[in-house]
């Protein structure tokens, strides 16, 4: 992988056939959102809103840009940003960091380092002077209006307020620009925002932790084992007998990494991002009676900095703090060719899918609660697990991974 990764940066061949192919995907991709009058607005307000600033483009670009961009330039720009002091390299899993230390060193460690310099920007976004109007028409009866307002970045201290204005102004069914707008029959929706990260700037250190899919410790098994010919003269005992296989998988890994979040977000009552603190206590407990014997411990966390007027969004807790239940699944086979002919023959399979009918669990109820009129709300059922991994799957896990004990069996006529 790291000499895949090392190659592509510095030897990825640019095709004019591959800028041929990929560009009507591209273009489909802009005519989607040139269909949508609200992302085309919006497209044209930040235009105007900035006028040096790199937001002042969109992403995707223009039309012309997509199909009249030379492969010249396409490569020129690879040459010049894909290069090794310009990225960052990031190993994740369990790993020995002397080894990986050593791999990257001969695979990356290869690149020379390139003569050219990257030009630094330095180019400012002016003070607003005034006013900007933008108005759009097209094809259509849908009509919408917007304003847009310039504001300090993530860090300033007057950000917590503007969010709350937004709630204030924007909130269903109780902001008031819903009340003066919509309940008045003005308009059928109004919607505000201020745009931010969730990360806490005053403890980047908790945006640090495991990657959802960072399962440290798994372990497979597998065995194919082909039962002897029987050797006797019996025609009907070899025929019963003979020519049967048997084969088994066993998977076990430890659980995935999650992360408990309050029922909202702290800065605008949003989907839930905002992490608790946690107290050091015991993250699991055992409880008789509990689905999975055992829940996650309240007591592990803390809702606290979200009411004492801290101003703090989020919580200590690191992502991927909890580590979910593990897995295990032992599968069973048997098989068997039987002869019918020179040219005919039948192949039998059973597959016992968890054949020790062990349970899986799904992750519990992660939602630690909310906060209403400065009091913190447990969240319902927090810390409980209340399914099998099996329930949880598409088709409730039947003949799947996680699922209760089954059996598929097969006949096959060979000719």
């Amino acid at each position: 992988m790291l000499d895949f990764e090392a190659d592509r940066m510095l030897n990825s061949f640019i095709a004019k056939k591959d800028l041929d192919s990929e560009m009507t995907v591209v273009r489909n991709e802009f005519e989607s959102g040139e269909n949508s009058p609200q992302r085309v607005l919006y497209e044209r307000m930040m235009s105007t809103a900035y006028l040096a600033h790199a937001y002042h483009r969109s992403v995707i670009g223009f039309r012309s840009d997509i199909e009249g961009v030379p492969i010249e330039r396409l490569q020129a720009f690879y040459k010049n940003y894909y290069q090794p002091d310009n990225a960052v390299l990031t190993v994740a899993g369990k790993f020995d960091e002397s080894k990986a230390l050593d791999w990257i060193v001969q695979t990356f460690g290869k690149a020379a380092k390139p003569d050219r310099q990257l030009i630094k920007l330095y180019t400012r976004e002016p003070v607003q002077d005034g006013e900007r109007e933008v108005t759009l028409r097209r094809v259509g009866d849908t009509q919408v209006v917007g304003a847009m307002y310039h504001v300090p970045d993530g860090a300033h201290a007057d950000f917590a307020a503007l969010n709350i204005l937004a709630s204030i102004l924007g909130d269903t069914p109780s902001g008031r620009l819903y009340k003066a707008l919509v309940e008045t029959k003005k308009a059928a929706s109004v919607n505000t925002a201020v745009s931010y990260t969730h990360l806490d700037v005053y403890k980047r250190q908790a945006e640090r932790g495991l990657s959802s899919f960072d399962v440290r410790n798994a372990f497979n098994a597998s065995f194919s084992y082909d039962i002897p010919t029987v050797t006797t003269t019996h025609k009907l005992t070899r025929a019963v007998l003979g020519g049967w296989s048997l084969g088994g998988i066993f998977s076990a890994h430890s659980g995935n990494p999650l992360t408990v979040t309050f029922t909202q977000d702290l800065a605008d009552g949003s989907t839930a991002s905002s992490r608790p603190d946690i107290t050091g206590q015991p993250i699991w407990i055992n409880q008789a009676g509990a689905f999975g014997g055992r829940v996650l411990n309240p007591a592990a966390f803390d809702a606290t900095f979200a009411i004492n007027g801290s101003g703090r969004l989020q919580g200590n807790e690191p992502r991927g703090y909890v580590s979910g239940p593990g897995f295990s699944e032992f599968e069973f086979s048997v098989k068997r060719n039987i002869k019918i002919t020179d040219r005919v023959g039948l192949h039998y399979s059973a597959e016992f899918f968890n054949f020790l009918n062990h349970a899986n669990y799904a992750p519990p109820v992660l939602d630690f609660g909310s906060i209403y009129n400065n009091t913190f709300i447990p969240g319902y059922n927090f810390g409980a697990i209340q399914n099998t991994l099996s329930a949880t799957a598409a088709g409730g896990g039947f003949f799947g991974v996680g699922g209760s004990r089954s059996v598929q069996m097969a006949l096959k006529l060979q000719f």
